[in-house]
């Protein structure tokens, strides 16, 4: 298996407009060492430490230590078919799903609403729009407890439009 499969070039991506959204969240300083196919990114921080943070459920963890303390870790348990989807990914290619250079793989529905983790509902999106509907969700669900509704608004990143079906039923 060669991991770069599961992994998002980074050359020629504006990752600060891109992460723009999550600057409430995302450390001050930080740098980019791997992103999968689903745009959730591997961080290096300052102290070296490696965080993984998942775009949909708006999650950073520590993995681990440092980079050799990751090489480590990302052969035990399923820690690589986490931290790069191995699966998820495969089922998107076996499915015939292809990806441009500025997409990943983003959820129809996402998982913090509700969505599941099957690539029936996972699709072809731009980066930004991934970056920019997440980053706008967690934002406005941070504090709020679980199972309360609450009405989000979502804006479309600078110079793009949305297209939204209304599938609201009367």
């Amino acid at each position: 298996m060669d991991i770069n499969n599961y992994l998002t070039d980074q050359d020629g991506k504006d990752w600060a407009v891109l992460l723009e959204p999550w600057y409430w969240k995302l450390p001050d300083s930080f740098d980019i060492w791997m992103v999968n196919k689903l745009g959730d990114l591997i961080l290096v921080l300052e102290d070296d430490q490696i965080y993984f943070f998942d775009i949909a459920l708006g999650s950073m963890d520590l993995i681990a230590e440092d980079q050799d303390d990751f090489v480590e870790k990302v052969n035990q348990d399923d820690n690589a078919d986490h931290w790069f989807a191995i699966s998820l990914v495969d089922d998107c290619l076996d499915a015939d799903m292809c990806l441009t250079a500025d997409q990943c793989f983003g959820y129809k529905l996402s998982p913090i609403l509700g969505g599941e983790f099957t690539a029936n509902n996972l699709e072809p999106i731009d980066l930004i729009v991934h970056y920019s509907i997440h980053g706008q969700i967690h934002e406005q669900i941070k504090g709020v407890p679980e199972g309360e509704t609450v009405n989000i608004e979502i804006v479309p990143p600078e110079g793009m439009t949305f297209n939204v079906d209304d599938q609201s039923e009367d």
